[in-house]
């Protein structure tokens, strides 16, 4: 066994090049594509937790929720970001907090 891991740990590491983002891509379409992706994921653990019994089932539900406050999070940033650039009234780039319709 030691050796395997020695083995592994020691072989310099080769990044795969499977997927590639352009440096075209804007910042909102990245994170619209990232929200979508976690959306997916949350309902996928969901439904495969509907396939499973006690101590399992509960995990990945946990691991559902834990995707789903990254998912909210992202529709957050989303949102506020669209916000900004729709009505112009984040004043985060003068420095300032920003501001949106309804503050």
């Amino acid at each position: 066994m030691d050796g395997v891991h020695g083995a592994l740990t020691n072989t310099p590491r080769k990044p795969q090049h499977h997927f590639h983002v352009g440096t075209e891509v804007d910042n909102e379409t990245l994170l619209a594509k990232a929200c979508e992706t976690l959306t997916a994921a949350r309902v996928m653990f969901s439904d495969f937790a509907g396939l499973l019994e006690g101590s399992h089932r509960n995990t990945m539900l946990g691991i559902q929720q834990v995707v789903m406050l990254g998912e909210l999070a992202g529709y957050c940033a989303y949102s506020d970001n669209l916000i900004c650039r729709v009505c112009d009234c984040c004043a985060a780039g003068r420095g300032q907090a920003p501001r949106h319709k309804g503050s």
